[in-house]
Formats: structure tokens, C-alpha cells, sequence
């Protein structure tokens, strides 16, 4: 037994569609819409948007942006998608909208047809999550600048691309802005430059990280005993794209390990 087409008329289907869908001619003149753009724009129906423009519905503060888009697409003859704003009983709705040319059977342009969804929710949401990240990040890097030991980073051509105050201090600038863009041949221990620059290779070719004993001089004309742990500095992929450092001034430690050598040997 064959069964009957199911005749579903194209009005039930436009109000079925959960968006906003509208139509308007060149002049900007509302021709239709859905139940859902009737109900935004507080009207009773969708034929009392018929004959209005953007100027006579809730959001009229935005219908000069709304109408120079409608012209763009009309000129161009070209689809958009866009963010658009609207106002609707005093609060801002956010819109995600895509507007095309608006054909008849003849293929000219009689206006533009646009369906929008409601990401509000959305875009506050997002909002949200990026003011935690931001604020997540300007813990981080407080914390970062507060620790008590130089920490630095540099890319894979030896250039320093950070620092924080710690290193900062130990080479006598003024921020850790100062020392983006320098190499170890331009500041305080260029004279051991060569060496930190070979070990630096050498870790990123390796992969491995390396605790060794390096022998700077400060900015202050003094030598210091580091012990640094370099490892290597990776991106959000996985890719390796310079090295990290952290050191901690064993100087003092060190002397007087060797102060207590010499007074060893001195009572054998």
C-alpha cells in the first residue's frame, strides 16, 4: 500500500526554524518575518512587521548599523556573517547573523534575507572564562616575578624573549622588559657567552635538561657561582622553541665550602 505525501506547507516550516528569520526589500522595508522575530520585535504577529523599517522596531538605536550592512550586501551581492547587537526592552541582545541577497524568480536582487540566533548566554559566558584567564595569567605572572631566583627564557637563536625580576636585578636593569630582544654577547657575562650558548644547543638538541655550574659575572662587577637548571622551552604544540632557565647563587655556599677545606687541611 503506497503511502500519501505528507504536504507540509513552507509557512509551518519558516515557524518551526529556531532563529529569527526576516526578509526586507532594497529600501529596507520589512516584507515578513518568523513567529520567533515577531515575538523580539514585541509584535503580535508576523504580519505586523510588514511595511516597518529598523527605525520602528525596539532596536531603532542600532538601525543605522543594521541598514549600512543590509546596503553592503546589497551592493556586493555577497552573504555575511556577523555579530550584531540589538536592543531590545533596554538590554543588549547579541545576535549571530548571517544576511544574504534576497533573489525573485527572475534572479535580481529584491532585498536581503537574514536569520539570527541569540548568543548572549554565549558570548557572556566566553566573556567570563577570558576575564578567569586574564586574571589566571596576571597571578601567574606575579608569582613569576616574585620568585626568588632568576628564571629567563630565550629563543632558539639565544635571544631572550623574558625574564623576571630576579634576573632582572642581577643585570642591573630596570625591567624585565629590558632584556627582551638581548643576547648573553650583550650583557653583563658576555665573556662567557660562548659557553652558555653552546650548552643552550645542546639542550635543545638533546631534548634533555641539565643541571650544571656556571660561572657569570654581574653586573656589578662581581663573579657569581650559579647553579642552573636549563630545560627545554616548548609551545602550546609540543614544538621546541627555545630554553628555560632557572639558577640560584650558590657563591656564598661555595666559598665557604672551600674556607672549610683550607681550614681542614691547615689542622691535619
Amino acid at each position: 500500500m503506497t503511502k500519501k505525501p505528507i504536504h507540509i506547507h513552507i509557512d509551518n516550516v519558516m515557524q518551526s526554524i529556531l532563529g529569527y528569520i526576516y526578509w526586507k526589500d532594497v529600501n529596507g522595508v520589512y516584507l515578513g518575518c518568523n513567529q520567533m522575530e515577531a515575538e523580539l520585535a514585541n509584535l503580535n504577529s508576523p504580519n505586523d512587521i510588514v511595511g516597518k523599517t529598523d527605525y520602528d522596531l525596539p532596536w531603532k538605536q542600532n538601525a543605522k548599523t543594521l541598514i549600512e550592512t543590509d546596503q553592503r550586501i546589497l551592493k556586493n551581492k555577497l552573504s555575511e556573517e556577523l555579530i550584531e547587537l540589538v536592543i531590545v526592552d533596554g538590554k543588549t541582545v547579541i545576535m549571530l547573523t548571517k544576511k544574504s541577497p534576497l533573489y525573485d524568480d527572475k534572479n535580481n536582487v529584491i532585498g536581503i534575507v537574514g536569520v539570527s540566533i541569540d548568543i548572549t548566554d554565549r558570548k557572556a559566558s566566553e566573556e567570563l572564562q577570558e576575564i578567569k584567564l586574564r586574571r589566571k595569567q596576571s597571578y601567574m605572572e606575579s608569582v613569576l616575578q616574585h620568585i626568588p631566583v632568576p628564571i629567563y627564557w630565550k629563543s632558539l637563536n639565544g635571544i631572550y624573549l623574558g625574564c623576571n625580576q630576579e634576573e632582572v636585578n642581577m643585570l642591573g636593569l630596570k625591567s624585565p622588559k629590558d632584556i627582551v630582544g638581548k643576547t648573553d654577547y650583550e650583557l653583563s657575562w658576555k665573556c662567557i657567552a660562548d659557553v652558555l650558548r653552546e650548552t643552550d644547543q645542546r639542550i635543545m638538541s638533546t631534548l634533555i635538561p641539565e643541571s650544571i655550574i656556571e660561572l657569570p659575572k654581574l653586573a656589578n662587577g662581581k663573579d657569581a657561582i650559579m647553579l642552573t637548571k636549563k630545560s627545554p622551552l616548548y609551545d602550546s604544540e609540543n614544538n621546541v622553541i627555545g630554553i628555560i632557565g632557572v639558577s640560584i647563587d650558590i657563591t656564598e655556599r661555595k666559598r665557604a665550602e672551600e674556607l672549610q677545606k683550607k681550614l681542614e687541611i691547615q689542622e691535619e
